[in-house]
């Protein structure tokens, strides 16, 4: 099934730095800030390195300077974090062309989606550092782009505060995704021990094992060799033997979130902190993991069973709890570069934090409190949630509106070709493994006959993605959004589209009628059509993959009958939506 997506921005490249530039002046004001820097300087540097322009050393040496800012600053060395990006980031811009160069800037998936901190791979660094086994020597820092560029630079930053030589280098493996394959040039530098660093291993584990087995064919001492994975689990279920025999002969190093201290404190303590800015109270108890669907357990029975959950898609979350029934959420929102920038190097978790507080001054949600290390906090929406039953004239109207009102700026031709053949991809390949290779012929003359209509009107982006019934809170006599940002910016195949994503998520998960789905369509500013039908179908499709997905993640009976009822409700909507299109080709029954 398609579900997933790794997803990319085209940056002009003296745009960028010009908003680089803007966000690099004066000192970095706290450990946030420093972070944030860090994480946008290795974005850059990816981008150049994957193109292999001339000038990609320098973005290097940007990189290297905000790590080492940040790691200064996050140690609280005397005086750190003080040497200027801004004049590093000038040197720089005397290096690039001054015409006009558009790069490929891939999204770090720990840093944008799963709480990955650098602050982690400093401390693994200052603990290797620290071993006995660890005697002094010239370190090499390898870093497995995309993420792997910041990542390298806080290494070898922390290795440099204790006193030892350290040189960074980033590859790219290539291949396929469970065989990966490494090329190391000849000029690969002298090196005692080898740190190896990135955010896996993944299913596979393959990146990290083809750059020791290529670095063990270049003569190195196996035990010379160390993995900074992102965490201690091992590889995947799709490693191949070889490399489960690698991963069990490397020396692994990896900072637990237990173990994690941000600015100072634990992690936990950390968020602790957070939470009580976000309640602007004390809180009463532990914090209580919400994450990965377990908020349904506190929002009542017809949330609980409904279909259009992700559980394993689910970002971090958090719930803290006060006095009386005072109640905060903490959502993980990130800190890897917000895509859809313009003039601003934004992280998401920035560009997330400005949507809700303008979603909530015109009265569709609560405005958030605090935002911090890559996490939001807002209160807790008390209130019913929705399901498909309560809908009346006024919901319906109301919903419409909300569409509208949240929706984005038109993406451009550019990324609208690029969004509908992801849509496309994703579509036949589901619709083909859900309903049979007649289904995926129907899809697939479907997605011929509206490209050319839906890539060439100029309609407002989506903005939400969310639009199912418990996604709505009964809160008097309105009803408020909630989870309201970020979507279409997430680890999905999905990313930006335009405005029939979120007419067609409404009209699937609250099972309009043709009726109802054309005056959801008129409020929100579009016509019902062949292009919203081919959009309800896609919707459906991504939909029901992601409970085939789901069904995998079952954690019991209940868990395995909602998976069995999102998979024959999202399937059945797909059937429809297929038939009804399929006046494009002779009528085959699906």
């Amino acid at each position: 099934m398609v579900v997933y997506g790794d997803h990319s921005t085209d940056i002009q490249v003296l745009d960028f730095v010009a908003s680089l530039k803007r966000r690099f002046i004066g000192a970095a004001f706290n450990l946030d800030d420093a972070r944030a820097r860090l994480v946008l300087a290795g974005q850059f540097e990816q981008a150049a390195e994957d193109a292999g322009v001339n000038w990609a050393c320098h973005t290097r040496d940007l990189t290297a300077l905000a790590a080492e800012n940040f790691v200064e600053m996050m140690w609280r060395v005397p005086n750190g974090g003080r040497r200027s990006l801004e004049r590093q980031l000038g040197e720089l811009m005397r290096f690039i062309p001054a015409r006009p160069q558009q790069l490929e800037m891939r999204t770090p998936e720990g840093f944008a989606w799963y709480a990955l901190y650098p602050d982690a791979y400093a401390q693994a660094a200052d603990a290797w550092a620290r071993a006995a086994s660890a005697p002094g020597g010239r370190v090499l820092v390898i870093g497995i782009r995309s993420i792997g560029t910041t990542l390298a630079a806080t290494v070898a930053a922390a290795l440099k505060l204790r006193g030892l030589l350290a040189h960074t280098m980033t590859v790219r493996p290539h291949g396929h995704a469970y065989r990966r394959s490494t090329a190391l040039g000849a000029d690969l530098p002298h090196a005692d021990h080898v740190i190896i660093a990135d955010e896996g291993p993944g299913l596979s584990g393959s990146s990290m094992a083809s750059v020791a087995e290529t670095l063990v064919a270049r003569g190195f001492a196996r035990g010379a060799i160390t993995f900074f994975p992102g965490h201690g689990n091992g590889p995947g279920p799709h490693a191949s033997e070889p490399v489960r025999r690698c991963w069990a002969k490397a020396l692994q190093i990896t900072t637990s979130w237990e173990s994690l201290r941000l600015d100072g404190r634990t992690a936990n303590d950390t968020m602790g902190e957070l939470a009580q800015l976000a309640l602007q109270e004390v809180v009463n108890e532990p914090l209580q993991d919400v994450g990965g669907g377990r908020w349904r357990s506190l929002v009542g029975k017809s949330a609980a069973v409904a279909c259009a959950v992700a559980p394993f898609l689910e970002q971090a979350k958090l719930l803290a709890r006060g006095s009386g029934n005072a109640k905060a959420l903490l959502k993980f929102a990130g800190f890897a570069l917000w895509p859809a920038s313009t003039g601003e190097a934004m992280t998401i978790a920035e560009a997330q934090f400005r949507r809700l507080e303008h979603l909530a001054q015109m009265g569709w949600t609560v405005a958030p409190t605090v935002m911090a290390h890559g996490w939001i906090g807002l209160p807790w929406i008390e209130g019913p949630r929705l399901d498909a039953a309560h809908l009346c004239t006024r919901r319906l109207r109301r919903l419409g509106r909300y569409i509208r009102d949240a929706a984005g700026p038109p993406m451009g031709s550019v990324q609208t070709e690029h969004a509908f053949g992801r849509l496309r991809h994703m579509l036949v390949c589901n619709a083909r493994e859900l309903l049979g290779e007649l289904a995926g012929q129907c899809a697939a003359r479907a997605s011929d006959a509206v490209m050319r209509s839906v890539t060439t009107q100029d309609l407002p982006s989506y903005g939400d993605g969310r639009m199912a019934p418990h996604e709505w809170v009964r809160s008097g006599m309105t009803m408020l959004k909630v989870d309201a940002a970020g979507h279409q910016h997430d680890h999905t195949v999905i990313g930006g589209q335009p405005l029939w994503w979120d007419v067609a998520g409404a009209t699937v998960e609250w099972s309009l009628s043709a009726d109802e789905r054309s005056e959801l369509a008129r409020l929100a500013g579009v016509v019902d059509s062949t292009e919203t039908a081919y959009f309800r179908a896609a919707y459906a499709a991504y939909r029901a993959g992601i409970a085939k997905l789901w069904s995998e993640h079952s954690g019991g009976p209940t868990n395995e009958n909602d998976c069995i009822r999102a998979m024959r409700y999202y399937r059945n909507r797909l059937a429809a939506e297929l038939a009804s299109l399929d006046w494009l080709g002779p009528s085959r029954a699906l």
